[in-house]
């Protein structure tokens, strides 16, 4: 278990990609978080990421303040994603889709056209989250 193996003391917002030189903080999330232990439960991604003096912790992020569903396709900058997508996970998939790598959120989303076929959105993570603010959680 994450917070377990990364002990956090207190509750607090820092910004994941600080120790990173600027341009790569602006890049990308995954360049300072350990993408193995990046998880989604639900609208929620834990993972142990570097805070600014560099040391692993458990963070968590509401991925509802990042995405947004672009007629059945996941899109960041954006929010509220979360209310019209469903069975989220960057596991797995057991829908054909050949994704096993944890940066790959991947989703059943409504295109909007009143359609009871919700088409699977995946985005990765790794590359389309911009440096966010995360919560310190123990």
């Amino acid at each position: 278990m994450l917070a377990k193996r990364f002990p956090a003391s207190s509750i607090s917002v820092f910004v994941v990609s600080l120790m990173l030189s600027p341009q790569a903080a602006a890049e990308n999330f995954g360049a300072s978080c350990e993408m193995d232990t990046v998880k989604v439960s639900g609208r929620t991604m834990t993972g142990a990421c570097h805070d600014v003096s560099g040391a692993l912790v458990c963070s968590k992020l509401d991925m509802n303040t990042c995405l947004t569903n672009a007629h059945g396709q996941l899109e960041s900058p954006g929010e509220g994603y979360f209310y019209s997508c469903r069975d989220c996970s960057n596991g797995k998939t057991t829908s054909g889709l050949f994704l096993d790598d944890p940066a790959f959120l991947h989703c059943d989303c409504s295109a909007g056209n009143n359609s009871w076929d919700w088409p699977t959105a995946v985005i990765d993570m790794s590359k389309s989250f911009r440096t966010a603010f995360w919560y310190r959680w123990d």
